[in-house]
């Protein structure tokens, strides 16, 4: 391959989302490409037989679909990384649909930029419905992979990376560096950020991350997705990443905004920060780490101007066995929202009441 004409390999680990991959694919029939590409489509921990569908893609595109037995997105994402033979590898999701100039336009900036080494560019919601304000909520990043930062094409800031559905990677930089096989959704367990540090590793070895505003992409949100016990979940696992990753415990959300206008959405900032506070608790005592300091600051740092009933209860768990962590003086705004007997799982209850 001429410099001017890279290999793109399109890298998608999918399980269980039949519908959605049909239309992910059929967004990159699409593709206005002149030149070589191929796409890896990496099934973990499904059954093969559900996947004839697929053949009728391989007439269309320059398809391989490639089985692993394990229920690993980051095992999958690996498997997709040997696979591949591209002078690039793309990586996106299995909800995810490919405007049709984004794997020229992400081809075109790497000949435009010999310095980069990572490629991305923005990833636009797609609501099955008006979500209302969380469609513009702070954490929108957090909770539906948005990425939309207002720069011209260059040089993307540190600390900012993109996420899974929308970058690529030349293979040179690659150079053994591999997704985490302990984050991101697995058989067991459905923790995040495998996408962000693996991209923060690229980083720490001096990787240029280029962002390329016309290579877009459009992420696909299922509508049970928008729901307050399920956003306020995510929250919950996102804390249990942070402490998963070998961070240090993170006692507010940066963006987390108190005395919102908003009744509503200030309960829900609220829910979300103490949902993503436990979160951490939970994972600190799966690692038998100590964490009596970090759960007295972590109550203190609250704004306890909402109402507490509906505030705590989705760390209900975590305090019914850990009472004797908490303060005194925040033992009565506790115990009368913990249940009598506390359920095996940590509970997620709406935000606004």
């Amino acid at each position: 391959m001429t410099s001017n004409n890279p290999m793109i390999s399109v890298v998608i680990p999918t399980r269980d989302r039949h519908d959605n991959l049909n239309l992910t694919l059929e967004s990159l029939t699409t593709q206005k490409v002149l030149f070589a590409w191929e796409v890896i489509v990496v099934v973990n921990g499904d059954n093969p037989e559900r996947y004839h569908f697929l053949k009728a893609f391989e007439k269309r595109i320059p398809l391989t679909v490639v089985y692993v037995p394990e229920a690993n997105k980051s095992h999958a994402l690996n498997t997709g990384i040997k696979r591949a033979q591209g002078d690039i590898v793309a990586f996106t999701d299995d909800d995810v649909e490919a405007s049709d100039v984004w794997l020229s336009e992400l081809s075109r900036a790497a000949d435009a930029h010999p310095q980069g080494a990572v490629f991305c560019g923005p990833i636009i919601p797609r609501f099955p419905k008006d979500p209302g304000w969380i469609g513009y909520h702070w954490s929108g990043s957090l909770l539906f992979a948005s990425f939309r930062p207002l720069f011209r094409e260059g040089i993307l800031p540190p600390p900012l990376v993109p996420f899974g559905p929308n970058f690529a990677v030349r293979r040179t930089t690659l150079n053994g560096v591999e997704f985490r096989v302990d984050l991101g959704p697995r058989e067991s367990d459905a923790l995040m950020s495998e996408d962000t540090t693996f991209l923060k590793q690229l980083r720490s070895r001096s990787a240029v991350i280029m962002y390329v505003p016309s290579a877009v992409v459009f992420h696909r949100i299922r509508a049970e997705l928008t729901d307050l016990p399920s956003l306020l979940e995510r929250f919950f696992r996102y804390g249990r990443s942070v402490i998963v990753q070998g961070q240090a415990p993170v006692l507010s959300l940066p963006n987390l905004i108190y005395g919102s206008a908003s009744d509503t959405i200030h309960r829900f900032d609220l829910g979300g920060m103490l949902s993503f506070l436990y979160g951490e608790l939970f994972q600190l005592k799966a690692c038998n780490r100590d964490v009596s300091q970090h759960l007295r600051l972590a109550i203190d740092s609250l704004d306890w101007s909402g109402d507490p009933a509906v505030i705590a209860r989705s760390a209900a768990t975590w305090l019914a066995d850990n009472m004797e962590y908490v303060p005194e003086h925040a033992r009565t705004r506790f115990s009368a929202v913990l249940p009598a007997r506390a359920p095996s799982q940590p509970q997620f209850v709406s935000a606004t009441g």
